[in-house]
């Protein structure tokens, strides 16, 4: 069985390598903690590292037992100067 973890594409108008990760509705999404780098072996890096569980669960052989990983970054906070949401009633 092959089970895809990270897709690293080579973009070459700009020449960087952007990281993706596959979230729980199987499409591939840009990983939010890399930027997009010209050194594929950084990406490697995060990857084998693994600090969100993005790729390998909690579970895998780079976390204890417990699952030690970290949360990710929380969003930046709203400006106060942006108007809230506001959704239409149904």
């Amino acid at each position: 069985m092959h089970t895809p973890v990270v897709r690293l594409r080579f973009v070459r108008t700009t020449g960087l390598w952007p990281l993706y990760w596959m979230r729980a509705d199987l499409r591939w999404h840009t990983y939010g903690p890399a930027a997009p780098t010209a050194d594929l072996a950084a990406l490697v890096e995060v990857v084998d590292r693994d600090e969100y569980c993005a790729f390998f669960g909690p579970l895998s052989a780079q976390h204890d037992a417990a699952g030690a990983c970290r949360s990710p970054p929380a969003p930046p906070p709203r400006p106060a100067w942006a108007p809230a949401v506001r959704r239409p009633r149904p």
